[in-house]
């Protein structure tokens, strides 16, 4: 981070319009953890956090070892942002590039940028393996600053609640009625509503808030206050012709961390979902979105991780659970 905003620094001195994208979601430099970002300089800069992102994308998770495809399809859609808006690009990428995942990641990127000059920043000869992937004359080779440490986990995590209790300090409670918004990567609002009555009446009790028929090999999704039996799992797919009854419980939503979205599904800021209010349709949201842009909220986009709103970390979830 701090080389790119020294090469920005000394681009934008030469006159040349410079943007940089950040690709670290865990340890941002711009936007809050869990996204990508990029930000176009006006004037030379000592932190990157200082500017203002011009675009986010949210990943929904703080590393690209569970977000594979929403890291791809992220760093596309920030690059081709950052390239309409300045001259130079210059892309931080994560410091995952050993391993199995670390070597695929790194060989994406290159795929995905097709990058004019490659800056390998390492210790020791851990990259060796990407200077025979790219042309010598475009590769430079810069061995890692001496007083640049690795972090532990244990401090990556508290840098990363640090940062998301900034960025949720001035936050406030939200409801978004089920038909003002779309949602994306989840089930939940993407199929046919099923009467709750018929769905409680299908099984003999009262314990099914929310009921929708998906795809027709996606069966349907049942929204319970309790974990359904086989039994009650079997009657539902029976009486609604679903080959597969998704169940989900009231609650595990709390805490969920969602991206609050534009009708072309641009980042407008992240929130924190408090409940969703099944009868009423409507969720419960904590976010700092200013007052002037709710009714521009189009996606509630979900993600796959929970943060309490003072920004402590309460673990993560299967993608697909919702």
């Amino acid at each position: 981070t701090f080389f790119s905003t020294y090469l920005a620094n000394r681009l934008l001195e030469a006159g040349r319009s410079v943007a940089v994208l950040d690709c670290d979601a865990g340890q941002p430099a711009i936007g809050p953890p869990g996204t990508m970002g990029f930000a176009v300089l006006r004037q030379p800069v000592v932190f990157l956090q200082d500017i203002s992102p011009r675009q986010l994308y949210f990943t929904g998770t703080y590393s690209p070892g569970t977000s594979f495809l929403e890291f791809g399809a992220g760093l596309a859609r920030l690059f081709a942002g950052a390239r309409s808006a300045a001259e130079t690009v210059i892309v931080n990428t994560p410091g995952w590039v050993q391993g199995d995942g670390g070597r695929l990641l790194s060989r994406s990127e290159i795929d995905i940028l097709s990058p004019d000059m490659l800056v390998l920043m390492q210790r020791a000869d851990e990259l060796r393996y990407m200077e025979r992937l790219f042309p010598p004359d475009n590769c430079e080779r810069l061995p890692a600053a001496e007083l640049a440490a690795v972090r532990s986990q244990a401090e990556r995590k508290s840098s990363r609640e640090r940062l998301e209790a900034e960025y949720f300090k001035d936050a406030r409670r939200v409801e978004f009625p089920f038909s003002a918004v779309a949602t994306d990567r989840c089930y939940f609002l993407s199929g046919t509503k099923i009467s709750r009555k018929q769905a409680n009446k299908t099984i003999g009790a009262h314990t099914i808030l929310w009921a929708e028929r998906l795809g027709s090999r996606e069966g349907m999704l049942a929204i319970s206050t309790r974990p359904l039996h086989y039994e009650d799992i079997r009657a539902l797919g029976t009486a609604f012709d679903a080959s597969r009854v998704k169940v989900t419980l009231a609650g595990d939503e709390t805490h969920v961390e969602v991206a609050l979205n534009d009708g072309q599904n641009n980042v407008l800021a992240l929130g924190i979902i408090r409940r969703i209010n099944y009868r009423a349709g409507s969720f419960d949201i904590f976010t700092p979105l200013p007052a002037a842009m709710i009714k521009r909220v189009k996606v509630v986009q979900f993600g796959f991780i929970r943060v309490a709103p003072d920004g402590r970390e309460e673990g993560s979830i299967e993608p697909g659970y919702f």
